[in-house]
């Protein structure tokens, strides 16, 4: 399987005593997501369990308050998504998938050590605003220095990477195989690049960090 990494949007919970806004433990959520989903196939007749648990092995009273369940009904909404090895698909969920990177290391690179706190892993992690925004500056400080040598109709765009700014601020990961893509400073480097700087730049201008988390994976 490829290197992928995923961005993934969910609302914040909104306290009703306090008003404020205040992030629930993504393991929360997924159970949340799951007692939704439950509850709809229930209601439709697409499900013999009668039970939570017996659907997926979780009991309901492992779920958190029921405030915060009752607060996600309204966002259990038909969202689109890009699954592997199913393409494009709609479903119902309180999560929405912001951006989807595939085989850019670099990208990974900079997640590991300025997100995962060196330890690359399956897990989710929050990601702030503040470090969103210093990735798509990274991003652009490298494409800075970007140089377009050919664009043909089958070839496409191809670049030239200055190899000591690239390796100075967004460098590839040092040891590499077929699924993490280029370990080479070239046009696939540009292009994964390139790429995540729109992906970031679309999620820093359509997301309200007071109201939403932004959370990264990957997978491999």
């Amino acid at each position: 399987m490829a290197l992928i990494l995923y961005l993934t949007k969910a609302p914040r919970y909104q306290n009703i005593i306090t008003g404020e806004y205040e992030t629930i433990p993504f393991s929360d959520l997924v159970l949340i997501d799951k007692y939704y989903f439950w509850s709809m196939l229930r209601a439709e007749g697409k499900t013999d369990a009668l039970a939570l648990e017996e659907w997926c092995g979780i009991p309901e009273n492992k779920l958190p308050h029921k405030y915060v369940v009752n607060y996600y009904r309204a966002f259990f909404t038909k969202k689109h998504f890009h699954k592997e090895y199913d393409g494009d698909i709609e479903g119902f969920s309180i999560f929405a998938q912001a951006a989807r990177i595939v085989k850019a290391n670099q990208i990974f690179r900079w997640f590991i050590e300025n997100v995962m706190n060196g330890n690359p892993d399956r897990e989710h992690y929050e990601v702030t605003e503040h470090q969103l925004a210093d990735l798509l500056s990274t991003c652009r400080r490298v494409q800075h220095d970007f140089r377009l040598v050919s664009n043909d109709e089958y070839y496409g765009k191809q670049f030239s990477v200055d190899e000591l700014v690239a390796k100075q601020h967004l460098p590839l990961m040092e040891e590499t195989c077929y699924f993490f893509e280029t370990n080479q400073y070239d046009t696939v480097y540009a292009t994964n690049v390139i790429k995540t700087l729109e992906v970031i730049k679309h999620i820093l201008d359509t997301t309200d960090f007071e109201k939403e988390v932004i959370y990264f994976n990957a997978t491999w």
